[in-house]
């Protein structure tokens, strides 16, 4: 196989043949340069991009995906289907390379408080009309589309077109750097007018199904059809089959012949070693299980600003032997203890119960089972809850159990300790009552909007607000009162896998891990 390096010189100049003489009327500027990816961002060979026009692939999915939601994902399908219909003012690749998206370029001004944007002049929406600076405005500020923003509790102070071309955005907290939530897919650009799919700005659209209901109508899809409509030939797949077949094997989709699936099963990363017709290349490591506690109410919580450890042989057994996915122990200081300058709005009455329900009282304290609990639909989060469980009974290490046994509240020798899982909602309510003795979540590695996640994390467990006093448990608090290292024990890291038909096109891996065909971006190439 062609090597990503070697390559890549190759795709440059074949895409510089192709677009030869593509050219109109002279702008009254300069043009951008074309948008550069980072060598180590390309995923599959490159060269196969230009040579790809005609192809249809089929794309395996994590689970459905609602046009409902459009453009603003709620879930890693949206998430992947949707970054290949609507587009941002910027993109930031796998290596931090933040790049044009509809913005041609920026500029920061008072000292880093406004950030102007120049868009594209040949931005356009999918039935052919500019994008303006007002659409951009509406989009976000939802004057023609719902849904949530990433600015988190410090959203700008103000949003201003000038003319059609340049939006201003100024907040109260200055940024040295284009602040990257610009690539959030929460500021997506696009305008609904009746259709089953809002109307995005790249060459793909989204086929509808004959009768199906519009707008907020249309029912959730197992399966969406990405059709290129132009201008000119597509770098990428001319026809995207995204599918997501429930309760099924990933060695069944490989069987059934799907080009590109994303698999976090060793047990299907060894299938595939065992076959010719397909490679896999490694994704980098993007998501941490973490153990949430009640800080409050544990023994041998540690000193203010000073995060909970996992000892080392807990965790190279976590990694090692207790999950099924490509795990390794957590390296380095996370995110979440690194967040000083995010603010987070805590909900108002949050904690109603809480100390009633973990009282001690000699009657509650002898029936009292602790559960560990995880979302039944998240493997590797019931991998490791049973295994936390596992530590605690016969035959394991005395000081293992111990530790498990301090990050639960009111746990003795003898308390007995669950594994419970919950559906979604079921899983979000214990969460929200802090019913549970502890909880294993996932969290991303490198969120793009770090403040909207931990207030994400936050509003939907507002018992961790009870760390304050009583009058400073509403509204908006640093995110350092919290002391949020203190309630959340690393675990493990784990990372999926790409799987890739030979031949098929490659793709391009984005900052926030998100996968995407080239074609979404006017000339890409590779540095």
């Amino acid at each position: 196989m062609t090597s990503r390096k070697a390559a890549a010189p190759l795709f440059s100049l074949l895409l510089a043949a192709l677009c030869a003489g593509c050219g109109g009327p002279s702008p009254p500027a300069p043009a951008p340069p074309a948008p550069v990816y980072s060598p180590e961002c390309w995923i599959g060979d490159p060269s196969q991009v230009v040579s790809s026009g005609a192809q249809a692939v089929r794309f395996a999915l994590p689970g459905p995906v609602d046009p409902a939601h459009a453009p603003f994902p709620r879930s890693p399908s949206e998430r992947i289907v949707f970054r290949h219909l609507y587009q941002t003012l910027i993109r930031v690749d796998c290596a931090g390379a933040v790049l044009p998206g509809l913005a041609a370029s920026w500029t920061g001004s008072d000292g880093g408080l406004t950030w102007t944007f120049l868009l594209r002049e040949d931005a356009r929406f999918r039935d052919g009309s500019p994008v303006r600076a007002a659409d951009v405005i509406a989009s976000w500020t939802g004057g023609t589309l719902s849904g949530d923003r990433p600015w988190g509790p410090d959203p700008p102070e103000s949003l201003t077109a000038l003319g059609d071309r340049r939006v201003r955005v100024t907040f109260s907290r200055a940024s040295a750097d284009v602040p990257a939530v610009f690539a959030d897919p929460g500021l997506s650009v696009a305008r609904r007018e009746g259709s089953t799919w809002a109307m995005g700005t790249t060459g793909y659209r989204a086929d509808a199904p004959a009768n199906e209901a519009t707008g907020s109508g249309a029912a959730p899809r197992d399966r969406v059809t990405l059709s290129w409509l132009g201008p000119g030939i597509p770098p990428g797949p001319e026809r995207i089959q995204f599918e997501f077949q429930p309760a099924s094997d990933a060695r069944d989709l490989v069987d059934q012949g799907f080009d590109v699936l994303v698999s976090r099963d060793v047990s299907v990363l060894r299938y595939v070693l065992e076959r010719t017709d397909y490679d896999s290349w490694p994704l980098p490591w993007d998501r941490t299980y973490v153990l949430l506690v009640h800080a409050l109410l544990t023994e041998g919580t540690p000193e203010a600003g000073s995060p909970r450890g996992i000892p080392a042989s807990v965790a190279r057994t976590l990694a090692g032997e207790a999950v099924r996915a490509e795990a390794r122990p957590p390296r380095g200081p996370r995110w979440w203890e690194r967040a000083d300058g995010c603010f987070l709005r805590l909900p108002a009455g949050a904690g109603v119960g809480y100390a009633a329900r973990w009282a001690r009282s000699p009657e509650v304290e002898e029936s009292r089972t602790l559960r560990i609990a995880f979302r039944s639909d998240d493997p590797t989060a019931r991998d490791l809850s049973e295994r936390l469980v596992a530590l605690t009974g016969p035959g394991s290490a005395r000081g293992e159990a111990e530790w498990v046994r301090r990050q639960l509240p009111q746990a003795a020798e003898d308390s007995r300790v669950q594994a419970l899982g919950h559906g979604p909602s079921a899983f979000a309510r214990a969460l929200g009552e802090g019913s549970e003795a502890a909880y294993v979540i996932a969290l991303p590695d490198r969120p793009s909007a770090p403040c909207e996640e931990l207030g994400n994390l936050v509003a939907s467990a507002g018992w961790l607000g009870l760390r304050l006093p009583g009058p400073e448990r509403s509204g908006i608090v640093p995110a350092s009162r919290l002391d949020l290292g203190q309630s959340l024990v690393s675990l493990v890291q784990t990372r999926s896998r790409l799987i890739l038909r030979g031949g098929t096109p490659p793709l391009l891996l984005e900052g926030d891990g998100t996968l995407v065909y080239p074609a979404t971006s006017p000339g890409v190439g590779t540095r």
